[in-house]
């Protein structure tokens, strides 16, 4: 569904990370559920995935973009969807 509605190049430019600094009970559910994930991304996948505390600037790095890219070009709609 995402790849008839978007091209890759719109798919990735859209992964970005938005956490917020506060109430402390989020922080630490960020800090506990998401952080982890994006170490793994950084150890395993090689995309370093950056944090950004505003929707209105960052960019992730291009060449985590691209990594990102070529693993999610090749995944089916299930595998999109985390089946």
């Amino acid at each position: 569904m995402v790849r008839r509605v978007m091209n890759p190049h719109q798919r990735i430019s859209r992964v970005h990370s938005y956490h917020q600094s506060e109430p402390e009970q989020l922080v630490r559910l960020q800090q506990d559920h998401w952080y982890p994930l994006l170490e793994w991304s950084r150890e395993h996948l090689g995309a370093d995935v950056k944090l950004f505390d505003s929707v209105l600037i960052g960019a992730q790095p291009e060449e985590s973009k691209k990594k990102l890219l070529s693993i999610v070009a090749n995944f089916d709609q299930w595998q999109m969807a985390g089946g």
